[in-house]
């Protein structure tokens, strides 16, 4: 239904006489009506309604759009909304009667309220916004929507689409506020509704969902190969609209993709992971970060020392070799800086070279090993130590002595050897200080000359003042024994003791 509109019922009506004889005992009326026409608002349809005892009215129209028109019924169709002074002239010419009857009708703009914008992201692209009109109106079949947007795009139509440039920046996923601009156009009544504000539309942003970084190193303890991927608590991301893509940032390279593997050039240095997932054709992104290091186990660094079979001359006897150990992947160019544990000037090596040193004398030392490697950013130093002994090699001598009496006496001596050689006269290169000596005897008559079992059947730290001997016992031919050199303060049963038996 088309609608109604207002009539300013009659304002004004001045009869003009021109007064003829007789005139002042005559009655008449002069009136009109209108109506708006069915198919156009703007059209009216006036009808003059005249009655006179003097004759039959002739009638003119001024429509006050200056417009005229004459009849006793005109259309006329005005060009826009708003109020008019409408003048009705009747006039009988025989008797000079001139009636006019003035009425302001009102042609009222069309009701369009309840005007409603919604937007929300589009399923055809997270960087397209779509947005409907709704508004209640006599003319909803036939408005026409015309938009103007905040950043000066234009669209027309009940639901228009339009890419975003970019979507605003924070925090606040859930809300942002887009300003619009719209007016409503009625082809049928050329007419066109301006709003006079600007509709804030609380658009849902769109947000990505279980993103997260996840790296495990998949190789064997201490290999540097890392898998990662962007599943938060097991779950895929995903985005609310549109497709999730990702960019990983590792050690100054950029890669592509859900998953990524990665390998550490060192150990023992954080490297920094980043991947930032986006929702495609948008700004609108997120960064995770995680943090892969190969801790270096200590324990991967040693150093073994031994004695070497060297000439048999006083000083090579108590060389001693030591040798790095140590994974060469893990560490950039080692250096070594060893301490022997005695009064020589420190030893340098590179790499695993081993290094040699020989010792006045035998006996415990403390070797540290410092070993440094430039791996990048900082250098990484480790300090290792080991208690070495530094000994000769031993065996027992064992001499038969036939005594007079009645039984075969003998007597025993425990003496250094090296290479199959008796080195005799070289006690002096132990620092009897650092050792302990154990000597037993558990079998055998012990009887030699009357004379139960020799007067060191069971010795602690017995040494020969002549140098060459220590340890010594006597007893009767089918004595036996043991000798064991230690270390002070270690227990016999230990491996750092010499033993030998006889």
């Amino acid at each position: 239904m088309k609608t109604k509109f207002l009539v300013v019922i009659l304002l004004l009506c001045v009869s003009i006489f021109t007064l003829i004889a007789g005139c002042a005992d005559g009655t008449d009326s002069v009136d009109f009506v209108y109506s708006p026409n069915s198919t156009d608002i703007k059209t009216i349809n006036f009808k003059a309604l005249g009655k006179s005892d003097f004759g039959t009215f002739e009638y003119s129209w001024n429509f006050g759009d200056g417009k005229k028109s004459t009849g006793e019924e005109v259309s006329h169709t005005f060009e826009k909304f708003g109020k008019y002074n409408v003048i009705l002239t009747a006039t009988i010419e025989e008797s000079n009667i001139v009636t006019q009857v003035q009425k302001e009708i009102e042609i009222e703009v069309p009701i369009i309220s309840n005007i409603n914008i919604t937007g929300k992201a589009s399923s055809k692209g997270a960087n397209i916004i779509e947005y409907v009109i709704s508004s209640v109106s006599d003319y909803d079949n036939e408005i026409e929507y015309n938009w103007q947007f905040d950043d000066g795009t234009t669209a027309t139509g009940q639901m228009v689409s339009r890419v975003m440039s970019s979507w605003p920046d924070g925090d606040n996923f859930g809300n942002i506020t887009d300003r619009i601009m719209v007016s409503v156009y009625i082809p049928s009544l050329d007419y066109t509704f301006k709003s006079n504000e600007l509709y804030n539309v609380t658009i849902e942003k769109p947000k990505i969902n279980n993103f997260d970084i996840n790296c495990t190193n998949e190789g064997t303890a201490g290999e540097r190969i890392f898998n990662c991927d962007v599943r938060k608590n097991g779950v895929n991301p995903t985005a609310t609209v549109g497709r999730l893509t990702y960019e990983w940032i590792f050690n100054g390279e950029v890669r592509s993709g859900d998953t990524q593997t990665f390998t550490l050039t060192q150990n023992n240095y954080d490297y920094p992971v980043y991947v930032t997932a986006t929702i495609d054709g948008t700004n609108i992104s997120e960064t995770r970060k995680a943090t892969i290091n190969v801790p270096i186990d200590k324990d991967d660094i040693n150093f073994n020392c031994s004695t070497a079979i060297v000439n048999d001359n006083h000083e090579d006897a108590l060389k001693i070799k030591c040798q790095p150990q140590y994974n060469k992947a893990t560490f950039l160019n080692p250096s070594i800086n060893w301490h022997m544990g005695d009064d020589s000037l420190n030893l340098e090596s590179t790499g695993n070279a081993v290094i040699e040193h020989i010792y006045k004398q035998a006996g415990i030392y403390n070797i540290t090993m410092e070993f440094v490697a430039e791996n990048n950013p900082e250098p990484i130093a480790i300090s290792k130590k080991q208690t070495v002994l530094v000994n000769l090699y031993t065996s027992t001598s064992f001499d038969k002595n036939t005594n007079a009496g009645t039984h075969s006496c003998s007597n025993g001596a425990i003496r250094t050897y090296r290479v199959g050689r008796v080195f005799l006269n070289n006690f002096n290169l132990f620092r009897q200080d650092d050792f302990d000596i154990y000597s037993s005897f558990s079998s055998g008559n012990f009887n030699c000359e009357g004379q139960s079992g020799g007067w060191n059947k069971n010795t602690v730290n017995v040494w020969d003042a002549a140098g060459s001997n220590f340890g010594t016992f006597w007893g009767d031919w089918d004595q036996h024994g043991s000798f064991i050199l230690c270390p002070k303060g270690v227990s016999k049963d230990s491996q750092e003791c010499i033993k030998s038996s006889f």
